[in-house]
C-alpha cells in the first residue's frame, strides 16, 4: 500500500555528507524538506562524549557500514570475463543510516588543488597537442578557486578539521603545505600528534631542504562545536588519532 506524505518543497535522498548538509541548509533557507535514507537512525547517545566509542561492533562487526549486497558491485578483469559480485569490502567501507561514511571515514581530508579546479587550461600548456589520449574528458570546472574557497571553509568547520596551515590569503606559512590554494581562515584544530615514524620524516626530509607537513584530517585533534552546533569528541582510536607525513 502507498504512503502518501505531506507535500514537501524539495526531497533529499541519502542522509551522508552531502544530503545531511543540503537538507540543514535548504531548512536553514526556510524550505520544507524530507529525506529519505534506507539505513537506520542513528542515536545520539552512542556517540556522546566522553562515551567511548564501541570499535568492536564498528571496526569488526560493521555495524555502521552497507552490506554488499545492499549496494551490489560487480568486477570484471578483462573484456569478456563474466561480472563477479564483490562479497566483502576490503576497505573504503560506505556507511549506511543517517550520517553515513561521516560515522567511520578516516579523515583523510585534502583540499582540491587550484590547478585541479583548471585541469583543463594546465593539460594545454604542459602537455604537447595529442600526447593525451582523445578519449580522456579533460575538462576545467565551471568554477574558480576564490568562488568554491569559502565553502571548503565552511565545511572544514563542519567536520572539526585539524591541521597546519601552509597558505592564508597568499601568505605561506612554516610547517603546513605550501602548494595548497590561498584559505581564508586557518585550520579550526591544530593537527594531529607526530608518531615517531612522523618525527623521523619530518626531520628527515627537512634536512634534505625539502618542506614537509601533516595531512590534513577531519578526526578532531580536540573538542569541537561545529557550526550546527553538533559536538565532535576528540578522536581516541590509536591508527586515526596520529599524523601521517606528506
Amino acid at each position: 500500500m502507498a504512503i502518501i506524505n505531506d507535500e514537501v518543497d524539495a526531497v533529499v535522498v541519502g542522509l551522508g555528507w552531502t544530503g545531511s548538509i543540503m537538507a540543514m541548509e535548504l531548512a536553514r533557507a526556510g524550505l520544507k524538506v524530507r529525506a529519505l535514507e534506507r539505513g537506520g537512525d542513528q542515536n545520539s547517545e552512542d556517540y556522546a562524549y566522553p562515551k567511548p566509542a564501541d570499535q568492536y561492533a564498528y571496526d569488526t562487526r560493521y555495524k555502521i557500514f552497507a552490506r554488499p549486497e545492499q549496494a551490489a558491485v560487480t568486477v570484471r578483469h578483462k573484456d569478456g570475463d563474466t561480472a563477479l559480485p564483490t562479497r566483502q569490502w576490503g576497505s573504503f567501507c560506505p556507511g549506511n543510516g543517517v550520517g553515513g561514511a561521516g560515522l567511520h571515514w578516516t579523515g583523510v581530508h585534502a583540499r582540491p588543488s587550484e590547478t585541479d579546479l583548471k585541469l583543463k587550461d594546465y593539460a594545454d600548456e604542459f602537455y604537447a597537442p595529442g600526447q593525451l589520449s582523445e578519449e580522456m574528458e579533460v575538462r576545467n570546472y565551471p568554477f574558480d578557486w576564490e568562488e568554491i574557497e569559502p565553502h571548503l571553509d565552511f565545511f572544514d568547520k563542519v567536520v572539526g578539521a585539524s591541521g597546519q596551515t601552509g597558505n592564508l590569503r597568499g601568505e605561506i606559512l612554516p610547517g603546513g603545505d605550501p602548494f595548497e590554494g590561498p584559505r581564508s581562515n586557518p585550520f579550526p584544530l591544530p593537527p594531529m600528534t607526530d608518531t615517531l615514524n612522523c618525527a623521523m620524516f619530518r626531520d628527515v626530509a627537512s634536512k634534505q631542504g625539502y618542506h614537509p607537513f601533516s595531512n590534513p584530517s577531519a578526526n578532531a585533534s580536540q573538542a569541537w562545536t561545529n557550526p550546527y552546533n553538533q559536538q565532535i569528541a576528540p578522536v581516541t582510536t590509536a591508527a586515526s588519532a596520529r599524523n601521517t607525513p606528506a
